[in-house]
This record gives C-alpha cells, structure tokens and sequence, in this order.
C-alpha cells in the first residue's frame, strides 16, 4: 500500500508519461483519444523503477 506522499508522487509521474512527454517514456498513445495498452505505462513504470528511464 502507498503512503500519500507515494500516491502523489505516483500520480505526478503518471500525468507527465500520459499528457506531458509520452514519447520519453516510450509510449505510443492513440491519436484519435489519446488511450495506449495498459501494458505499456506498466512497463515504463518498471522500467523507471529498475533505474532504466
């Protein structure tokens, strides 16, 4: 379970992989709204954590 210091900075992080700089965190999202695979921000998410992005 997350304190809420994590959930914030969780949440931070995941608006600036979804609206702010996708593309940096390799993910392609739709054109038409904006969506992508769940798969891929989990894996970005593992990929930050393992010190990889």
């Amino acid at each position: 379970m997350l304190n809420e210091r994590q959930t914030v900075s969780l949440s931070k992080l995941m608006s600036k992989m979804l609206r702010h700089s996708p593309e940096a965190f390799g993910l392609s999202l739709d054109s038409k709204d904006g969506s992508c695979p769940l798969n891929e921000p989990l894996d970005a998410l593992r990929r930050r954590a393992n010190g990889l992005l």
